[in-house]
């Protein structure tokens, strides 16, 4: 005989994503989850738990209310107690670049090597790099001119 995952609600009706919540906290215990991994998209444990996506999204939910899982949007879901992702690997450009310029390696006045350059060098797509580049730019550390590339136009403090 099946175990039967279906809790009573007080009107009759049955709900299974506090059973489902069960199950997955479970195998965050097990190890199966562990901390700072990566849990499986809400489609394939709705797959796996043979019940709809909405019920494993009630359950992620309730989950993420405990602080037993992180949402980082774009991204997915996270079991907590780890390292979680980067959620924007744009920043981190723009803190390596502003520690290379504090450091001399792109001095005042100097010009910074294009986006495709950058995008190989620190292994992100180009349009990560045009988004750290254009933060620079706001801040006032770059200029670009155009027809002629970008140039470090302030420098920063080494403790920056």
């Amino acid at each position: 005989m099946t175990p039967n995952l279906e809790p009573q609600m007080p009107s009759g009706r049955h709900t299974l994503h506090p059973a489902i919540a069960d199950r997955i906290r479970q195998r965050i215990a097990n190890g199966d989850y562990p901390p700072g991994s990566r849990l499986p998209t809400v489609s394939a444990l709705a797959e796996d738990f043979g019940v709809s996506a909405n019920t494993v999204q009630r359950a992620m939910i309730s989950l993420e209310a405990e602080s037993l899982i992180l949402t980082f949007p774009a991204k997915g879901r996270w079991v907590a107690g780890g390292d979680p992702p980067e959620p924007y690997p744009h920043k981190r450009i723009v803190m390596e670049l502003r520690k290379a310029i504090a450091n001399g390696e792109y001095p005042l006045m100097s010009r910074m090597p294009n986006e495709k350059a950058l995008s190989y060098r620190y292994e992100v797509s180009q349009y990560t790099m045009r988004r750290a580049i254009d933060e620079l730019e706001s801040e006032g550390l770059l200029k670009t001119v155009h027809g002629k590339g970008r140039y470090v136009v302030r420098s920063v403090p080494a403790s920056e």
